[in-house]
């Protein structure tokens, strides 16, 4: 007769091994959910506030982030009613004037938001192409004139008419990339070159359509916070 040794070791340690695994989680999560939201609620709190655009596009602009080590972000319509004294900085990124402290508005700056891409390229490549009509995109041809003689101009009165696509077009060579300032006012002619290699700002990528952009210029939306809220920690 053969010996059968039973080994119930399994069933009696099995429930309480259970148990013993369960715990492991919820100290976890007893632990870890509340400091995440004491980390959360203790970071100064910024106002992102958008304008008054279409939900898409709105979705594809381009926007600080949500949280970061040093301050969390909530996004803001320009049209809803909100308490701005709640906030300890304001990025106003609208048309509407926001009566508070501590406000930072996003004015366009071509400069600071194109240069650094340009210094990407050879000059001899880059064309802007500009509104004579528009003060702030003159200022800048001008800009780039002094500072970059090798870019060439292509300027428009307003928006590019469909008879000077073919003589703007026997401008652009192979291998030439196009700094476009106001993608809606040269957005056909951009469709006439099919497929041509251009660089838009954030503003005007968020609402290309059909159109895809080489490079996009992009605010450095951490810095400008930072440096926003070390001048109010600062003021305190």
């Amino acid at each position: 007769m053969v010996n059968m040794i039973v080994d119930f070791s399994f069933s009696v340690m099995h429930p309480f091994g259970m148990r013993k695994k369960l715990v492991y989680p919820i100290i976890f999560v007893l632990v870890f959910v509340p400091a995440v939201c004491v980390f959360y609620f203790t970071r100064p709190l910024v106002a992102f506030v958008c304008p008054d655009a279409g939900k898409e596009y709105l979705s594809r602009l381009d926007k600080p982030a949500p949280i970061c080590l040093d301050y969390r972000t909530v996004v803001v319509k320009a049209w809803e009613d909100v308490d701005f004294d709640k906030f300890d900085l304001i990025i106003n990124h609208s048309e509407i004037g926001i009566q508070g402290k501590n406000i930072y508005n996003v004015d366009y700056d071509p400069a600071s938001l194109f240069c650094p891409i340009i210094d990407e390229y050879q000059q001899e490549n880059l064309i802007l192409l500009y509104d004579l009509q528009d003060d702030v995109e003159c200022s800048f041809a001008e800009y780039l004139g002094k500072e970059y003689p090798g870019i060439r101009h292509i300027s428009y009165n307003g928006s590019m008419d469909n008879v000077d696509y073919a003589v703007n077009g026997s401008k652009i060579e192979t291998g030439d990339v196009l700094i476009v300032l106001d993608a809606s006012a040269v957005a056909g002619f951009l469709r006439y070159l099919d497929s041509p290699r251009f660089i838009v700002d954030y503003i005007d990528a968020a609402g290309l359509d059909g159109l895809e952009a080489e490079k996009i210029a992009f605010v450095d939306w951490d810095y400008v916070i930072r440096s926003n809220l070390k001048t109010v920690q600062e003021g305190a």
